[in-house]
């Protein structure tokens, strides 16, 4: 491209040249969509990408892999902060604490590259918003993983099939 808009929450903060495939803008930060449109150098539109930023108040999502489980089988976990607005919140990372039912947490633990924390000890720090838990399910019925921040409690339930 040869030049770059930016657009906060759709108004433009200004078009620059772009400079080893670069430009540099300076903004108050502001809740909402941010959006960059490159340019040709005969001005036409040659991509755009867009962040989103979380809205609400923040909150604990689980999202099994799978919800039906054979005995014996893993499943990972993935454990996510995010706002209403469904978009992981990577500002806010919390300690977790995981428990398992009819299963057993095989680990519990973020992408720190310099966490000093055990994968085995049930609990962890969220890293830019995300954790991950790993379980293996038990006899047949229901696999329930509870994962908790102090202020709020959420479960995945699965099922498990002899």
């Amino acid at each position: 491209g040869d030049t770059v808009k930016l657009l906060l929450n759709g108004k433009s903060m200004g078009r620059k040249r772009l400079k080893e495939g670069k430009a540099e803008f300076k903004l108050r930060y502001t809740p909402g969509e941010l959006t960059a449109v490159v340019y040709d150098s005969q001005g036409r539109e040659t991509g755009q990408s867009q962040l989103f930023s979380s809205v609400g108040r923040v909150r604990l999502c689980l999202e099994p892999e799978k919800a039906r489980l054979a005995t014996g089988e893993v499943v990972c976990v993935p454990v996510t902060l995010a706002g209403t607005n469904g978009v992981r919140e990577c500002a806010a990372d919390r300690c977790l604490t995981a428990t398992v039912e009819g299963g057993e947490l095989l680990a519990f633990g973020s992408a720190n590259p310099r966490t000093e924390e055990r994968f085995d000890a049930g609990e962890c720090s969220t890293y830019y918003g995300r954790a991950m838990a790993v379980v293996r399910a038990g006899k047949p019925g229901r696999l329930v993983l509870t994962v908790r921040d102090g202020s709020q409690e959420v479960s995945a339930v699965m099922d498990v099939e002899g």
